[in-house]
């Protein structure tokens, strides 16, 4: 990263002391930050930022979402709840059924498929977990 650049992103980072901002959804207003042997640290009022490689700090500031802050009218903390989408690992859940059937199937008519129908089977259950995981966030998310 050239030095011009380097400033440049420090001037940025700055810019953002003191002021509020929306990262992943939750409220931070920044305190701090060090850039040191081209990483970054970030300190928030709720977190200390993981450091990271200057050059790859651009695409992370853009998570910072300015939050418009009028007197006496503090930030929320999170955003408030909004209708979730069903998780996307269920959405095809009709093409995992027809996968699975057709596996069966093969099985049934050959033995040396069952390796191949195996691995697949591991792949569904990920799918599975995968969509768990999405139903028992959007709960969090929920507070249910």
């Amino acid at each position: 990263m050239t030095t011009q650049s380097l400033q440049k992103l420090e001037d940025r980072i700055r810019d953002m002391v003191g002021k509020t901002f929306l990262v992943n959804a939750v409220s931070h207003k920044v305190l701090s930050f060090r850039i040191d042997d081209d990483k970054l640290l970030i300190v928030s009022d709720k977190k200390w930022f993981p450091a990271m490689d200057v050059q790859h700090s651009g695409k992370f500031l853009e998570t910072f979402l300015e939050a418009d802050e009028e007197p006496g009218h503090a930030c929320p903390a999170t955003l408030p709840a909004t209708v979730l989408p069903q998780p996307a690992a269920l959405q095809s859940s009709a093409e995992l059924k027809d996968i699975m059937m057709d596996n069966i199937r093969k099985v049934q008519a050959d033995q040396e498929y069952i390796p191949q129908a195996s691995e697949i089977a591991n792949q569904v259950k990920t799918l599975i977990d995968l969509a768990k995981t999405e139903i028992a966030y959007n709960r969090i998310m929920r507070g249910n």
